[in-house]
């Protein structure tokens, strides 16, 4: 379990710091027909994790999910279908609020892998889940555990994916919950149990919770019902008393006719609501011009549509929706930025602040380049310049300037050029590879650089 905590903790942390599609996934098994195990893959993204564009109708985005279920590294069965997600509200575009969505299964009592990939169609971000499915023992008395915001009465054909019955399901992916929600819902199927002479099954439950390898709750109790081949059980779990972080949740039985136990085992974090506002500078512009640094062309220019509220309260959600441990009272995102912050302004102030400038940037949006190329241009100084053809003047012939080539490439691959047009200090960006970053290219880009620029030079 401690394995698996620390696995989503990195996998957060390379959604929000490493450019991935913000995608959370959670997978629960099911007691199938025909003695088949049925998987439902809950998926769940923040709008402000995907691009929308606008259209006549409002904003959408276009989610491409590819399903491939292989054995043995033959690909048995794949399938794909995309989802377009519309809204009308443009503060919307940039808000927490979550895009919720359900995949079916039914499998053979057999062991296959799943992978599920989603895709921004727009961007081309993408995020691969991979799964190792068992099925269920045949003879077991449990199934996987679902957990959910809430589960409430709803009769309506909305979200029908996450209908049981005359309940509606807002399953939560991620685990994660509000201490101040005071609840979450959670649900299972029992199967192989025994009924006594009345036709009901009597079972006794006890829910354990523990904190690094501390028990802090232990709620026992017994439950009865209408025996059925497969018993569904609904319960909820108070959870206001709960402080900040991860939890272990096991859930034991003991089967009271038949003598038999079983038990599930599964996680849930606690956070609670923390303050709504949140800035970096003392003026509000300032804070407006930082969070546009992170916003690709699309998302600009719904920005630009908002009202000065509407802008405020993008940006109390947006460094909010960045914490990737929603475990602790810091937001480690924020951390990452301010510490950019105070390094651009360091490093790159001239004549005005350093996280201002092109140079500042691109350090806050993407930190530290993997590799910085430092040129001077017309000098012939490069490993191109002798097999150059210098016929072609350009209009900065002559003139010797320096300028920077920022090569990433871990979590992402992109180059930027930046020239100290001036010879101020001040850099400019004149070129990105990356056409999703919300950066401008000059059409003539090249020819700032002098006769003994060669594109090689960005391999």
């Amino acid at each position: 379990m401690r394995t698996y905590i620390i696995a989503i903790l990195l996998l957060i942390s390379s959604m929000v710091f490493g450019g991935q599609l913000g995608v959370q996934v959670d997978s629960n098994r099911f007691y199938g027909e025909d003695g088949g195990t049925q998987v439902e893959i809950n998926y769940s993204f923040p709008y402000n994790a995907v691009d929308f564009i606008r259209q006549e109708y409002g904003y959408e985005s276009e989610i491409y999910v590819e399903i491939t279920i292989s054995r043995a590294e033959e690909v048995i069965k794949s399938d794909s279908f995309t989802n377009k997600v519309i809204i009308s509200n443009a503060a919307k575009v940039f808000s927490d609020e979550e895009y919720l969505d359900k995949i079916t299964l039914t499998l053979p009592g057999a062991s296959f892998q799943l992978a599920v990939e989603f895709i921004d169609v727009h961007t081309e971000n993408s995020f691969l889940w991979e799964y190792e499915f068992m099925p269920l023992d045949a003879d077991g008395l449990v199934s996987d555990l679902e957990l959910s915001n809430y589960v409430k009465v709803d009769t309506t054909d909305y979200l029908q994916k996450f209908h049981r019955g005359e309940y509606l399901y807002q399953v939560k992916p991620n685990h994660t919950f509000r201490s101040e929600n005071g609840y979450f819902d959670y649900y299972h199927q029992m199967s192989n149990l025994f009924e006594d002479e009345n036709g009901k099954y009597q079972l006794e439950q006890e829910i354990i919770v523990k904190s690094e390898e501390t028990v802090v709750d232990s709620i026992w109790s017994e439950l009865s019902g209408d025996y059925e081949d497969i018993v569904k059980i609904q319960g909820r779990l108070e959870i206001s008393k709960y402080e900040d972080g991860y939890y272990e949740l096991i859930i034991k039985y003991r089967d009271k006719i038949a003598y038999r136990k079983a038990l599930i085992e599964d996680y849930f974090c606690i956070k609670s609501q923390k303050s709504a506002v949140v800035r970096l500078f003392p003026e509000l512009e300032d804070d407006i011009k930082l969070a546009s640094y992170f916003m690709n062309t699309n998302e600009k220019k719904v920005f630009k549509t908002l009202t000065t509220e509407g802008k405020s309260n993008y940006l109390n959600k947006f460094w909010l929706s960045q914490d990737p441990n929603q475990a602790t009272k810091e937001n480690e995102f924020i951390d990452l930025v301010r510490n950019r912050i105070l390094y651009a302004n360091q490093f790159f102030t001239h004549f005005k602040p350093g996280w201002t400038s092109d140079k500042g940037r691109i350090y806050i949006k993407y930190g530290k380049p993997y590799e910085i190329r430092k040129m001077t241009t017309n000098l012939g100084e490069h490993e191109f310049s002798d097999i150059i053809d210098r016929s072609e003047q350009n209009f900065n012939s002559g003139v010797v300037k320096n300028y920077e080539i920022w090569k990433y490439r871990m979590k992402k691959n992109a180059n930027y050029i930046l020239i100290d047009m001036l010879t101020s200090g001040d850099y400019k960006l004149i070129y990105s590879s990356d056409d999703n970053d919300g950066e401008i290219t000059y059409s003539n880009w090249m020819e700032y650089l002098g006769s003994d620029f060669d594109e090689r030079l960005l391999d």
